[in-house]
């Protein structure tokens, strides 16, 4: 590994600078954002890699300290499902503790305009966490992430399948079709989606996947204005289906008798909305949801949806970041999860649920 004095002549500048840099004390000194860049760019050109392990050892008078594991997700209205897996991932983290005979690992979060993820310094400088958890990144995090390759810290992707990265993932877009495929089969033709405006790699390719098989069963479009997008809340899917059955209406069309949700969360506006148009769930329109939220079994009706395993992903993420961290960062690692359709009264069949799958059960790859 090159020394400090090696990065400095290439950054052209000072040890001492170069170590402030490195140890993320820069801020106090008042190193300019591009000495910064500098210092950073001359680091990675000569491979230096910061031993985080090794600092926080030396932090500790010569005590082993626990694990730092990071929680990175964009501060938007995805984190009431984010937090959702911070309790999983708190428990699988202690489990791995208790079995190592380890310190258990400290557990932090950090929120980050999305879109933004390559201003994120904790990944650039590798001196705050031994490990990260991604959720809910946006279109250009997951193009920054697939043109930056590997990262200086171990990197774990959740409901995101990313090129030369770690992920768990489940297959929107194969689950998007089985939900298209359960509301033709329930022979209601008029159909209506309703999504959110957050755009999303989970969300996007769930919609695709439900589009997808509907042309291949029908051999038709959907017409633009049987699909309406909302703000990702209870809001959003109240005001967006209000906006679906405005344009249906506006069109000289039936309202949907069937009505795809891509999100649980936004469901339940969906549902107020279609009960405030005098619409009776499930006999005048079937509704189906995703992501199994564990509100959406007490809604009136109880929601059927798609379970993608989210609770499983964070715990299954928290198993690959640690083996990143043992081994060295080596990878990447992949699990790919299976996903099911749960159904309930909400779309008006009394056909059974598919049986629970064991715990940990993944798609043969």
């Amino acid at each position: 590994m090159p020394s400090l004095k090696e990065i400095a002549k290439l950054a052209n500048t000072s040890v001492t600078t170069v170590s402030l840099v490195i140890n993320n004390r820069d801020g106090a000194a008042r190193i300019s954002p591009a000495t910064r860049k500098q210092v950073l760019d001359a680091a990675r050109g000569l491979g230096y890699t910061p031993n985080i392990a090794a600092r926080r050892l030396r932090a500790g008078g010569g005590t082993p300290l626990p694990l730092t594991i990071g929680i990175l997700l964009p501060f938007d209205d995805r984190l009431t499902i984010t937090i959702r897996a911070v309790g999983t991932i708190r428990q699988a983290l202690d489990d791995w503790a208790r079995a190592e005979r380890q310190a258990a690992p400290d557990l932090l979060i950090e929120t980050y305009d999305g879109g933004r993820l390559a201003d994120v310094r904790s990944l650039a400088d590798n001196t705050r966490y031994n490990g990260v958890i991604l959720f809910n990144t946006l279109p250009a995090d997951d193009d920054f992430l697939a043109l930056s390759g590997p990262l200086p810290v171990p990197v774990v992707v959740v409901q995101r399948t990313i090129p030369d990265h770690s992920w768990v993932n489940v297959d929107h877009f194969a689950m998007g079709g089985e939900v298209a495929a359960h509301v033709l089969g329930l022979g209601r033709p008029e159909i209506g989606i309703v999504g959110t405006d957050v755009p999303g790699a989970a969300q996007d390719t769930r919609l695709a996947g439900f589009l997808a098989e509907l042309r291949a069963r029908t051999g038709v479009e959907l017409p633009p204005h049987r699909l309406a997008r909302g703000a990702f809340s209870e809001t959003g899917g109240y005001e967006a289906t209000r906006q679906l059955l405005s344009a249906t209406r506006a069109a000289g069309e039936l309202p949907p008798s069937t009505l795809f949700v891509t999100a649980d969360r936004i469901a339940i506006g969906a549902l107020h909305a279609l009960k405030e148009n005098g619409m009776r769930i499930p006999d005048d329109v079937a509704v189906v949801s995703y992501d199994n939220d564990p509100f959406g079994a007490f809604a009136d009706p109880p929601l059927t949806t798609v379970d993608a395993s989210v609770p499983l992903s964070a715990a299954r993420a928290v198993k690959l970041l640690l083996d990143l961290i043992r081994d060295g960062h080596a990878g990447p690692l992949t699990a790919l999860l299976e996903a099911r359709l749960l159904i309930r009264a909400s779309c008006g069949t009394n056909r059974s649920a598919p049986a629970p799958l064991p715990q940990g059960t993944e798609v043969p790859r």
